[in-house]
């Protein structure tokens, strides 16, 4: 985390301390932009702020610390409401999720294909939190947040104080349900490929079955 953000923070903590420090994560936020498109995760992030405003003030001690990471400060009193946010956030969407390929032969020919189903994609926080008594050992307290807030269970508020959270053994995932993933060539149904570029969300190449010039977008 820059410095100049630790100072900031160190500064809205001074007042409220003795009391927590939290770091609340939007779990698998790059799938979520991967299925939902960056515009709604945009809406993610301001579905956070706007329950942070609501909860902790406006003009309250946390502040955006990284993509889908935020970083509170409460006083002992206000604890209860970091589990509030986590739960409040939560959130279920039916989507069709799966792939289109459109493919052009080496004669010109053109055709679309791809599989899709029907899946959950869910909204969820991850929140640890540890006490903090000294505004100015902020610093040190989120970079073992930052260590730890990725093994934490969703919906929740958890303390990571003397606690040693394991590595999940199921890793959690916004998407609920099978995505079909098995790729062919829409053309000659050809399952072999050379890939020529990509993203996250897309592919590009060519089928090495028909010569077939292959464009993949993953929903």
């Amino acid at each position: 985390m820059a410095p100049e953000m630790v100072k900031v923070l160190e500064r809205l903590a001074a007042p409220l301390v003795p009391g927590y420090v939290a770091l609340f994560d939007i779990a698998d936020f790059k799938c979520r932009n991967s299925h939902l498109g960056h515009t709604l995760g945009d809406r993610d992030i301001a579905a956070f702020e706007g329950l942070a405003q609501a909860m902790l003030g406006g003009g309250g001690a946390w502040r955006r610390v990284g993509g889908g990471r935020w970083c509170a400060i409460v006083a002992t009193a206000q604890l209860s409401i970091l589990g509030d946010i986590a739960r409040a956030y939560a959130q279920e969407t039916p989507h069709r999720a799966g792939w289109d390929c459109w493919a052009r032969g080496q004669d010109g020919t053109k055709r679309h294909g791809g599989e899709h189903g029907r899946v959950i994609v869910r909204r969820a926080l991850r929140c640890g939190y540890l006490t903090l008594d000294d505004a100015y050992d902020l610093g040190a307290r989120l970079e073992t947040l930052d260590a730890t807030v990725w093994r934490l269970p969703v919906n929740a508020a958890c303390t990571v104080e003397g606690q040693a959270w394991p590595v999940p053994t199921t890793r959690w995932t916004c998407v609920d349900g099978p995505v079909p993933r098995d790729l062919y060539c829409p053309l000659c149904r050809g399952t072999e490929f050379t890939w020529t570029g990509g993203a996250d969300d897309c592919a590009e190449g060519w089928c090495l079955r028909c010569g077939a010039d292959l464009d993949f977008t993953f929903v």
